[in-house]
């Protein structure tokens, strides 16, 4: 085993890798420390209300740019890239002003069906998510740019401003349910103005569409056309699992898994999209020279199952028990699901990065045929409440066996697509 890690750790990409796994465990390792102090702040509830505005604002974000964020990474020319990043900067902007007037005639009914009220904070769900789409168009240019000192930048930036003002408002104890939701959205504010000022001196803030950006809005089509929609469906699959818990289980229930999830299967998968950032920019430029990028995936798998295993196995025995005593009997259910989720964590932690391979391969058709059946076994759980009485944790351990089973589906067509046979 020491022999495989100082072979790992001589390889070219490890430098990059390094820098972008300490600047997330950097971001994740503080919120995780201090976790127990915000949750002697806010309640369960809070915690729901933050996990079903996060899980909104992460749907409404793939809506904005078109998913053409996803095709800066593509071309070989940085030029091409700048000119795609100006177009999701464009699209973001008024894509996000139609979907707040169309939230306006919403509220009441969005209220009634997640079982929540976020008074005024509501209208800042759809200004959060063009945030949250203009930075993750920048981010792709960063990574096809190489700027990965800036990348590990932002994340720190982003997570400590988050947390520090997340603490401040539950001292202040002003906002006891809409502390970290308003937190989350200035925090990424912050990063927008950073993103802006570094790149500054390429003129991205143009609102006229050249030639050049026309030929690239026909030529990444397929984006619009079928990424949006698989990827709503992906978002949909991660982040409506609270919502439904929320509105079958009630806010204290969403609260347990909103805790239990940003505790654990965010911050792996986090380490996972570090290793993605790297998987992707190699893997294009692999499969763009020889078809096919099959070595590479499988040295990936493997690291990817490294790094996992022993962290989902220490939750699977003993979660509940480090809840315990990290932050109270009042959220010892957040343990027990914890526990449970730690096999789902396994696999999602795995597929994620690897799911580039829909977009180098450009099989955008197949990703939301995938998508389409990931969200149908997400529902199933919930067709099945409807005739068979369940309580939290057998829903929710229903809802992981289907969901796992989607994630091992995808596994299996990346590597497919990674073969470069079609």
């Amino acid at each position: 085993m020491r022999q495989y890690l100082l072979r790992w750790l001589r390889k070219g990409d490890n430098k990059v890798l390094g820098l972008l796994i300490g600047s997330t465990g950097l971001s994740q390792v503080l919120p995780i420390l201090l976790s127990p102090i915000l949750a002697r702040f806010y309640s369960e509830e809070a915690f729901g209300y933050f996990g079903i505005y996060i899980g909104v604002v992460a749907m409404l974000s793939v809506l904005n740019a078109g998913r053409y964020e996803l095709a800066i990474v593509i071309p070989k020319s940085n030029v091409q890239s700048k000119e795609i990043l100006n177009i999701c900067l464009k699209l973001s902007i008024i894509v996000g002003v139609c979907l707040t007037l169309v939230s306006i005639p919403l509220k009441q009914v969005l209220f009634k069906l997640l079982n929540v009220n976020f008074g005024t904070f509501y209208y800042f769900i759809p200004i959060s998510a063009v945030f949250l789409t203009i930075n993750q168009a920048f981010f792709y240019y960063l990574n096809k740019t190489e700027k990965y000192n800036t990348i590990s930048f932002n994340k720190v930036i982003q997570s400590s401003s988050n947390l520090a003002l997340s603490l401040l408002f539950g001292i202040i104890n002003l906002l006891q349910t809409s502390g970290l939701y308003l937190a989350s959205l200035i925090s990424h504010f912050f990063v927008l103005i950073i993103n802006s000022i570094k790149t500054s001196g390429i003129g991205l803030w143009r609102f006229k569409t050249n030639r050049l950006q026309l030929l690239l809005i026909k030529k990444y089509a397929n984006f619009p056309k079928f990424a949006v929609a698989a990827h709503l469906l992906n978002a949909t699959s991660q982040n409506v699992p609270v919502m439904i818990v929320s509105s079958l289980f009630g806010l204290k229930f969403a609260g347990f898994y909103a805790f239990a999830n940003r505790l654990v299967l965010r911050p792996i998968s986090l380490i996972g999209n570090s290793y993605g950032d790297i998987f992707r920019q190699k893997a294009a430029a692999a499969f763009a020279e020889k078809g096919e990028c099959k070595g590479l995936y499988i040295e990936f798998l493997k690291k990817l199952l490294l790094i996992a295993l022993v962290p989902s196995f220490i939750l699977f025995i003993g979660g509940e028990k480090i809840f315990e005593v990290a932050f109270g009997q009042n959220w010892n259910e957040a343990g027990k699901l914890a526990s449970h989720l730690s096999v789902l964590l396994l696999i999602r932690f795995i597929s994620a990065p690897l799911g580039n391979m829909f977009i180098i391969a450009e099989k955008q058709r197949l990703d939301l045929i995938w998508q389409t059946i990931l969200f149908l076994l997400l529902i199933t759980p919930v067709a099945v409440f409807q005739f068979v009485e369940l309580d939290f944790f057998a829903f929710v351990d229903l809802m992981i066996v289907c969901l796992s089973v989607g994630y091992l589906l995808n596994i299996v067509m990346t590597y497919k697509f990674a073969l470069g046979n079609g």
